[in-house]
């Protein structure tokens, strides 16, 4: 997902800036990975890691 798709489908309440540098912070970590382009837009997923800590996090719930 581009961070443009990310902030239409998410209701964050954040600016597209904002997810942006967040995703470079998650991407630094090795939690998120950057995928192929789409047109001009870089593309993201989330990595192995970034799996296993999401359902950390979801089971701390």
């Amino acid at each position: 997902m581009t961070v443009k798709e990310i902030a239409a489908s998410e209701d964050f309440g954040l600016k597209e800036n904002t997810i942006f540098k967040k995703i470079k912070d998650f991407e630094k970590s090795g939690y998120i990975g950057r995928g192929l382009k789409e047109g001009r837009a870089d593309t993201y997923f989330i990595t192995p890691e970034g799996c296993e800590c999401l359902e950390k996090e979801r089971g701390k719930k």
